[in-house]
């Protein structure tokens, strides 16, 4: 036990624990007021942040920042005014929780004009808010069903319709509505307050908000803790990032064993309904230490978390009692490689831009689909043709221990399918869309063109299995070119 005992040591006495330990026993005023993930909360305080008549000093300048961020993402007529800034705002209306026609609830509601130099614009700005729900009863169609029927719309009123969550990939069921990333939003919105003059107040309840998206929620006030974050610290620019990454590059295997001793909480929560078909390990005493020090240090190891790969935590699953203190102290280098995929000379897809592994895989089988059709232009491309071309002895991961191929059609029910697994004829072995969210993309963007069905790929791949895909491809003909 002496090596682990030493790095658990180490990890103690380091510089950038030091410095932590400052500031992680610190609550803001969400986690006192117990409401870290209250969705009617977070609406209220971006509903004050946006209002230019409020008294935190920063006058239209959040709800102008917001705009803008928002017309890079549309093509609308007032895009350019938008983005120019060029105009003041005048709101005759902001709300949350509007009650609408059907009795639906809209979480920010606002008529607002721009005042330009030459015309005045209407504007309707409605913001659908998730935390930790998605969108369900198709809440998007309708609030823009009934903006579009309103019988007191102004003539020429544009809607503002956004999707905010935390997660990039959700869609609207509405495809007026543009999705906004809470990650998107602190960048872009909230970050950038703090070079603006602004009342003491505000102050602090802007620092306390971004500290509030970024930390776990273990102190909300429903009955089961929320051991996940809003957004990542890993995706921002803060005081705290540098040594958040510096004290996981010291001392990362430490943390990843940490994180699988404590994997029931770590992955419920990062996993959502991740069900028993994840593997169990026995550390026998060695686990007993990595628990008492998750307990011990839950808050920062989970902020600690979001810097650690899911490569790094699976080093784990097969290291038996011997060898696993000398693999707690193993150097171990994160990999954040980047790939370009092509399937003709020079045309990257995904409009050139490098994708990690998990995106660059569904790249990959669509890569070959596109393949595929221009070189069977009469022929009915199938998932049978995709499973006999990438057979699932490429993921390891997935082989005989939870799935029997690499692809599914979703527009029939699909289960487990390995006899040995616990979950094989079992309910919670169905897989149905929007579950699994660790296995498979669920929007529709990353549904395979295949000929018929909903075809859909698994997405974890380890980096010896994704070494064994680039390998396939490229035996396919698909060009896969790493990016530093």
């Amino acid at each position: 036990m002496g090596s682990l005992n030493q790095n658990i040591l180490d990890f103690y006495n380091s510089k950038e624990y030091q410095e932590l330990q400052q500031v992680i026993g610190q609550k803001t005023v969400f986690s006192i007021l117990n409401i870290e993930r209250n969705e009617n909360r977070h609406s209220s305080f971006l509903c004050w942040l946006l209002n230019n008549n409020e008294s935190h000093g920063l006058g239209d300048i959040p709800l102008k920042k917001l705009l803008r961020l928002y017309a890079t993402k549309v093509d609308t007529e007032v895009k350019l005014q938008l983005l120019s800034g060029n105009y003041t705002v005048c709101i005759t209306e902001i709300c949350t929780e509007k009650t609408i026609d059907n009795k639906r609830r809209i979480d920010i509601w606002a008529k607002l004009s721009l005042v330009g130099t030459k015309q005045v614009q209407p504007l309707a700005l409605i913001i659908e808010n998730k935390i930790d729900s998605k969108e369900h009863g198709n809440q998007t169609k309708a609030y823009h069903d009934w903006w579009e029927n309103k019988s007191e719309r102004l003539d020429k009123e544009i809607p503002v319709e956004i999707f905010l969550t935390p997660y990039e990939d959700d869609v609207p069921s509405c495809q007026s509505f543009v999705n906004i990333s809470y990650t998107e939003l602190l960048k872009n919105v909230i970050l950038p307050l703090a070079e603006n003059k602004m009342s003491d107040t505000a102050r602090l309840l802007l620092s306390d908000y971004i500290r509030t998206l970024s930390e776990p929620g273990l102190t909300d006030s429903k009955e089961e803790k929320n051991y996940s974050t809003i957004v990542n610290y890993k995706d921002i620019d803060n005081e705290y990032k540098d040594l958040l990454s510096g004290l996981v590059n010291e001392h990362t295997n430490l943390i990843a064993a940490s994180i699988l001793a404590g994997r029931d909480k770590y992955l419920d929560s990062y996993k959502k309904k991740i069900t028993d078909y994840l593997y169990r390990i026995e550390m026998g005493e060695q686990q007993n230490s990595l628990l008492d020090f998750w307990h011990a240090n839950e808050k920062l190891l989970l902020w600690l978390s979001q810097f650690v790969s899911w490569d790094q935590i699976e080093e784990f699953k097969d290291v038996d009692n011997d060898e696993f203190n000398s693999s707690i102290i193993r150097t171990s280098n994160r990999d954040n490689t980047k790939y370009l995929v092509a399937f003709r000379p020079g045309e990257w897809m995904n409009n050139g831009k490098p994708t990690p592994k998990s995106q660059t895989s569904f790249l990959i089988f669509k890569a070959y689909c596109e393949k595929w059709k221009e070189e069977n232009p009469d022929g009915k491309l199938t998932i049978e043709v995709l499973r006999e071309k990438f057979d699932v002895k490429l993921n390891t991961y997935y082989h005989n221990r939870f799935l029997n191929y690499l692809f599914y059609d979703f527009s029939k029910e699909v289960r487990v399918d390995v006899e040995s697994h616990p979950l094989y004829g079992r309910e919670n072995g169905v897989i149905r869309k929007g579950t699994f969210t660790w296995d498979f993309y669920w929007d529709n963007e990353h549904q395979l063109p295949t000929a018929e069905g909903e075809v859909r790929s698994v997405k974890m791949w380890r980096k010896d299995d994704f070494e064994n895909l680039v390998k396939r491809a490229k035996e396919l003909g698909i060009n896969v070119k790493p990016q530093d």
